[in-house]
């Protein structure tokens, strides 16, 4: 037969085919039923994943066809139906999928084909009585059972740090206290704590602490109070967190102890106006009548958002939020492609496709760059862009039509993504932009070099340094990064789950002098050389050890009281010879109510600032011999007393029996007696006023950006305050000895991280990492202003000045983009980026020699200014992100992990395929029954073994597991173990050698023996990863693919995932 002749009839038979199947359902067809092959008697079905597949046929047995809809396992989030697919699924009698958004293209698809489609069943279903786990509820779950279970590390809190503080440097304010101590008499501006200025005289300041709210915190996404499964009294708070080094700031109402747990939220955000997760941000479809139209970018804050966006614009005549979701399968394509044209300020977007047309936005050097729009013929269209506009706009809407009209949006998705400029309220008829920032909100952020009022919580733009702030009683927020070390720190990071008891630094500390002139230097610590073990803020005391090096009594205990009377301290030493802690522990405290004679019969002793002391010059009169202070914390004194004229006669005192030795009458005397010389009475005011509770720190390192919660007491009020974006994302510094360098940009993943970036270039004789911080200053004004020169892909940077020079590198349409660097006379320079080099670095480093080789940094500094983390993470980036598939999830779609809920999605199954084939109905049933009997073995197994009475449990072994991917909360939950995530080891495609350089170093670091990794994981990822930690690998199965080993199954390898979890557990 000729291949003609084969052809033809192939064709007559494909043809015959297609019309008996468009025929329907003939008289005949009964006659053919006993004719059929028994295995496609029913019809067929498709399903859109393995583990779906793997519920059908448990119920159908042979009785019907099961195809998927990916024929080459590509995993489910990269999936999207070809055309040949399509028409396979038209062809099925039944569609079933699983939901919760696992597979993202199933709505689409089933819009766009209308009646075409087959009768579609979810199969997602829990047990009666069960939720689906919403990742909401798996973070809220998993703080409340830390707050109530712990383990607790205790952290003491820190005082704002050193350069913060509103006392630092008034030596030359303050030197001479005889000639202006008259200023401090009356004017009620003693300060209270370190690190607060002088306060207003009405003390309003001091009320309360409400109007923290929209003064340079964080606002909070989300706000649960009193959750049911926490302790009594807990509130939750989640906050979108950038990676780096954020500070939080507690004020407990009572100035106690108390608990805080902080988590990641799994899976997804909080909420989704973090950005698309895709290759566009932000997607807006549009109804038009007009045949032209204007795209708008403005300055904001003196810059643009970025100097560059790419938007791709479809056509449409159904101007609806389903059409646009429909069109978003291409742009990936046209965004991330070498098609896009580039249009420059004052340009035209033309010619656009009737399928779309990709535009590549570059702005001006004003505040507003316009773009045209030739809109001709058009009812309406969607445009999907890089960035989102909101992001540009300042003064004016991004989209309006000839006349100058605003256009607004019929629908769109994603929102902020860079820029959060809180002027696009809902007055101006936009969709509450307010909070949808991420990379730029400068309104979230505790920005260095301003001026911080500690009580409202204000930033005061009026004082522009240090010393004008400080002036004014408020505190001078420097150099912010650079203080984070002096605080504690805690990590979100580490993989076991622990929460902190937060312990509030004592809040007297500081440098102060009481009325005797003896100098008292206080915190957490230490009281002077005495080591401080035991305090308590509310009460208002604290423990002692007495240094070796004390006169009177070393190594003994002392117990220290404090008061506020009037917003001034007073102090008593009540005890300080005991012979142990638990000894100075059960010491009477001094009378409160009685300042005049409650230290034991005597004076309690006023304390003022350090730097602040309103008394005359007694310093030369009293040896700072650092000894025991005396009653009421005097300390020893001249025999010289005329000093001191508002004092009574001078006395013995023996401080373990509170009383006055009166047969001895000199000091010399008193002091060869072991006892102490002091003021018999130095009557203070009787007006008492309770003092007030300052706020602690601490700094929490985000080691990945993403939605966090923070459970903590009602009654402590916590802020976020995050750094201020830098205005680049990195910064190195060189030493050359070349006249020509090449810096080079390469696409990765099939597209450059970004069309372009800035970068500043400064000649240096001394490389060093200390000259690389010290020429940063002047970064911002040229890296954000409009004199950089721009560069296009095969120029040259040049000329580059000696105080530096701003250069925009523009990307060609190759897959690397060189750009030449004139460095003759230099020995050395610094280069501050827009964006890590490493982003674009794929086969080549970012920098080489005239000859080809690589020159490396002598050091260098991410700031994570601008960072695009849709991009992933490549090559030297210190963040790690995850797989894009499941960042955008309301729900933990991974419900078929779980047996029981796995039974309950069987019997959905099972419902719906006997509607769909009654005739199939009692071997249906017959089958599920079988199927259901062995989940309920399955289920059995769990609990024999992980489940709160299983082996591991009574075993006392530790229940937390380490693996690449958090799949597993379902089962987590039922069978009550931890599932601890190490990012950066894709379990769905091969991650580059900085992720798994990643990996390597926290299994070092966190002395992980076993960890289990997905099927698909690359295997030579993870080949490298046991060589270089000797690390076991134990695979757990989840089955959104079909298995490698073909005799596998949901059982079995529900089995296997057992087996491997006990032993990988040591149980």
């Amino acid at each position: 037969m000729s291949v003609t002749y084969r052809s033809i009839l192939l064709s007559v038979l494909i043809i015959t085919s297609s019309l008996a199947g468009c025929l329907g359902d003939g008289a005949d067809d009964a006659d053919d039923t006993d004719v059929v092959d028994p295995i496609t008697s029913f019809g067929s079905v498709m399903v859109s994943t393995y583990h779906v597949g793997e519920l059908v046929k448990a119920v159908v047995g042979d009785h019907v066809d099961v195809h998927y809809m990916s024929q080459d396992n590509i995993p489910v989030h990269d999936y999207d139906p070809s055309a040949a697919d399509l028409i396979r699924l038209q062809e099925a009698d039944v569609f079933f999928y699983h939901g919760l958004g696992l597979e993202p293209w199933v709505d689409r698809t089933l819009e766009g084909l209308g009646d075409d489609a087959p009768p579609s069943f979810m199969t997602h279903t829990m047990p009666t009585g069960e939720d689906t786990l919403d990742y909401q509820s798996v973070l809220v779950s998993n703080l409340c059972k830390l707050m109530n279970e712990g383990p607790f590390e205790a952290t003491i809190l820190g005082m704002m740090p050193e350069g913060h503080d509103d006392h630092d440097d008034h030596e030359d304010d303050h030197d001479d206290h005889e000639d202006d101590h008259d200023d401090h008499e009356d004017d009620g501006d003693m300060q209270t704590m370190a690190g607060h200025g002088d306060h207003s005289e009405d003390g309003d300041d001091h009320d309360d602490h409400d109007d923290h709210d929209d003064h340079n915190h964080a606002e909070a996404e989300i706000n649960i109070e009193n959750p049911e499964s926490c302790p009594a009294e807990t509130s939750i708070q989640v906050f979108h967190m950038e990676a780096g080094e954020h500070i939080l700031e507690f004020e407990p109402e009572h100035g106690e102890d108390f608990n805080m747990a902080v988590l990641k939220m799994p899976g997804g955000n909080a909420h989704h106006d973090h950005g698309h997760g895709g290759p566009f941000e932000w997607a807006g479809i549009f109804s038009i009548s007009d045949s032209a139209h204007t795209w708008t970018m403005e300055k904001v804050d003196g810059a643009y958002a970025d100097p560059s966006m790419r938007v791709v614009i479809i056509p449409t005549d159904t101007p609806t939020e389903d059409t646009m979701h429909s069109l978003e399968g291409g742009v990936e394509e046209m965004i991330e492609g070498d098609s896009c044209t580039v249009v420059e300020d004052g340009g035209t977007m033309t010619p656009i496709s009737a399928d779309g047309s990709c535009f590549e936005l570059h702005v001006g050097s004003g505040d507003m760059s316009t773009f045209n729009m030739d809109t001709i013929g058009m009812t309406g269209f969607a445009a999907f862009t890089a960035h989102s506009p909101y992001e540009f706009e300042n003064t004016q809407h991004y989209l309006k039509d000839s006349s100058g009209n605003d256009v607004e949006h019929v629908a769109e998705e994603g929102g902020g993504g860079h820029g959060d400029h809180d002027d696009h309220g809902d007055e101006d008829g936009h969709d509450d932009h307010g909070d949808e920032g991420d990379h730029d909100d400068h309104s979230d952020h505790w920005e260095a070099d301003t001026c911080h009022d500690a009580e409202s919580h204000e930033t005061h733009e009026e004082y522009t340094n240090e010393e004008d702030c400080e002036a004014a009683g408020h505190m001078w927020m420097g150099d912010v990064e650079d203080e984070h070390h002096a605080l504690p720190e805690i990590h979100t990071d580490r993989l076991e789950m622990i929460a902190y008891t937060l312990m509030m630094p004592i809040e007297i500390t500081g440098d102060w002098v009481d009325e005797w002139g003896t100098e008292h230097s206080i915190d957490s610590d230490s009281w002077n050389e005495n080591t401080i073990t035991q305090y308590d803020n509310h009460d208002g005391w604290a423990v002692a050890q007495n240094s070796d090096d004390d006169p009177y009594y070393p190594g003994l205990w002392s117990k220290y009281d404090w008061t506020w009377e009037t917003e001034q301290l007073y102090y008593c030493q009540s005890t300080f010879g005991a012979d142990t802690e638990a000894d100075a522990l059960s010491a009477e405290s001094a009378n409160t109510s009685d300042l005049a004679t409650g230290c034991g019969g005597f004076p309690w002793s006023q304390m003022v600032e350090a730097d602040h002391d309103d008394h005359d010059d007694h310093h030369d009169d009293h040896d700072d011999d650092g000894g025991m202070q005396t009653t009421g914390g005097h300390g020893d004194h001249s025999e010289d007393g005329d000093d001191h004229d508002n004092h009574d006669d001078m006395v013995c005192y023996d401080m373990n029996t509170h009383t006055v030795d009166s047969n001895i009458t000199t000091e010399d005397d008193c002091n060869a007696a072991g006892l102490m010389w002091t003021a018999a009475n130095s009557g203070p005011s009787d007006n008492h006023e309770e003092g007030h509770h300052e706020p602690g720190y601490v700094s929490i390192h985000i080691e990945e950006e993403g939605d966090y919660g923070f459970a903590v007491p009602n009654d402590v009020e916590f802020f976020v305050l995050a750094d201020a974006p830098s205005p680049f994302e990195w910064a190195g510094i060189f030493s050359i000895s070349d006249s020509a360098h090449t810096w080079t940009m390469e696409k990765v993943d099939g597209a450059y991280a970004d069309p372009s970036m800035r970068v500043v270039i400064i000649p240096t004789d001394t490389p060093t990492e200390d000259t690389m911080h010290s020429l940063e200053g002047g970064v911002e004004e040229m890296i954000e202003g409009d004199s950089c020169t721009v560069v296009e892909d095969g120029g040259t940077m040049t000329p580059i000045s000696a105080d530096g020079s701003c250069f925009e590198l523009h990307v060609g349409s190759g897959d690397m983009s060189t750009f030449n660097m004139d460095t003759i006379g230099m020995t050395g320079f610094a280069a501050f980026t827009a964006h890590s080099p490493y982003e674009f670095e794929n086969t080549q480093h970012y920098l080489k020699d005239s000859s080809g080789n690589d020159v490396e940094h002598v050091a260098e500094e991410s700031a994570g200014g601008h960072a695009h983390h849709d991009h992933g993470a490549h090559g030297g980036e210190s963040e790690i992100e995850t797989g894009e598939g499941e960042e955008s999830f309301d729900y933990d779609p991974h419900s078929w992990l779980d047996p029981l809920s796995f039974n309950e999605q069987l019997n959905l199954v099972l419902e719906s395929l006997t509607t769909t084939f009654p005739d199939g109905a009692d071997a249906f049933a017959e089958n599920a029954a079988a199927y259901s009997a062995q989940l309920m073995e399955l289920h059995g197994a769990f609990e024999q073994t992980l489940g709160q009475q299983g082996t591991c449990e009574t075993g006392g072994f530790t229940k937390t597991i380490i693996a690449n991917h958090n799949a597993y909360s379902y089962i987590s939950l039922r069978y009550d173990f931890y599932i601890m995530t190490v990012h950066g080891l894709d379990p769905e495609g091969e991650p580059s050698p900085a992720e798994v350089a990643e990996v390597v170093e926290k299994i070092n670091e966190e002395g992980i023996t076993v960890l289990f990794v997905e099927e698909y994981t690359d295997q030579t990822s993870v080949q490298s990863i046991v060589e270089e930690t000797g690390v076991e690998v134990k695979i757990l199965y989840t089955m959104e693919m079909r298995p490698s080993d073909s005799q596998d199954d949901y059982l079995s390898m529900m089995n296997k995932n057992i087996n491997n979890i006990v032993t990988g557990l040591g149980c």
